[in-house]
């Protein structure tokens, strides 16, 4: 069952539309003029919802450009922190490298002049010669004539020493 001020209400809603629609039909440029004034009501606030939609928008584009060039930033500052610790450890394994292959040629070098033979009298004074087995340092023939030494060059030990 409806409540009584309810079904009151209705009956004086239905009353009142009743007495509008019959005066408008007496008055159909009145009526026009309503309804024109309801659309316009309508559009005007449609108009300013989607211009505040507009301005929202707007303001929440300019914050995601502002937070990606930040990203931006922050990326190429991390970027080259990175690059400078990469550096970095590059120049230090290229100093370490350098160092060691300093040591390794000046072992060579003393190795050279600690182990030179030279030939007697074949016309070829300065060549170095080494065993082709490894044991020329050994040997007690020195005079660069026994068939198992081979001549090598200062120039070709430090190149091999470079490469190994």
């Amino acid at each position: 069952m409806i409540p009584l001020w309810i079904a009151s209400a209705l009956l004086q809603a239905r009353s009142f539309i009743g007495g509008a629609l019959a005066w408008f039909g007496r008055n159909p440029l009145v009526a026009a003029l309503v309804a024109l004034a309801c659309l316009s009501g309508l559009l005007l606030h449609e108009y300013e919802v989607r211009g505040r939609t507009i301005a929202r928008l707007t303001t929440q584009a300019a914050q995601f450009r502002a937070a990606q060039d930040e990203a931006g930033k922050l990326a190429q500052q991390a970027l080259m922190r990175q690059q400078a610790l990469y550096s970095a450890k590059a120049n230090e394994a290229d100093h370490a490298y350098q160092t060691q292959l300093a040591a390794v040629q000046s072992a060579t070098d003393r190795y050279i002049v600690d182990h030179r033979v030279r030939a007697n009298g074949s016309g070829s004074t300065g060549a170095t010669i080494a065993s082709a087995k490894g044991g020329g340092a050994q040997s007690s023939d020195r005079s660069g004539t026994a068939p198992d030494l081979v001549a090598v060059t200062a120039a070709d030990i430090q190149v091999c020493t470079v490469n190994t």
